[in-house]
């Protein structure tokens, strides 16, 4: 009797956990950013490190996200002591909706500052909004800050001298 007890508080445990991991899935779990430095470099007497960051889509479903034709850095976030990010100049800048296939990565390059006085290795984190396109007239863009979204982070990228 006792085992056969255990035996039903078990599987109803087991229940519970399949349950959980079906309908509370972690949405950050759908999608990642990984962030690669592709060198230093200099222009004029400052220095640049220029990287490639890239989300991957993790799901089974087309992944339709929101950004803009210039301005995409203001979907990302820059985490470092380190580094800062270039001048941007938009002339023309316009909100769209960009389609990423399923187990499919899109990546986008950036070149950032080098902090002047820096002695030791670079360390950056790159975060990135992900508004995702549910139907929105695409110039919700205007307000994303406010549009339903999660901001995913890469690890964090060390670069030694």
């Amino acid at each position: 009797m006792q085992n056969q007890k255990q035996l039903i508080q078990k599987v109803i445990l087991l229940l519970v956990l399949v349950i959980n991991t079906s309908f509370f899935k972690d949405p950050l779990m759908d999608y990642s950013i990984t962030a690669k430095t592709n060198g230093v470099f200099m222009k004029g007497s400052q220095k640049y490190l220029t990287a490639t960051i890239a989300l991957t889509n993790n799901t089974a479903d087309t992944l339709k996200y929101l950004s803009m034709t210039c301005s995409r850095r203001d979907f990302y976030i820059l985490r470092s002591l380190d580094l800062r990010w270039d001048k941007q100049i938009c002339t023309k800048n316009l909100p769209i909706t960009l389609t990423l296939p399923p187990h499919k990565s899109d990546s986008v390059k950036f070149n950032f500052l080098v902090k002047d006085s820096l002695t030791t290795p670079i360390k950056y984190q790159i975060g990135m909004i992900l508004a995702k396109d549910e139907g929105n007239n695409a110039m919700a863009l205007l307000t994303f800050k406010s549009l339903k979204s999660v901001t995913i982070w890469s690890d964090t990228v060390i670069l030694r001298k």
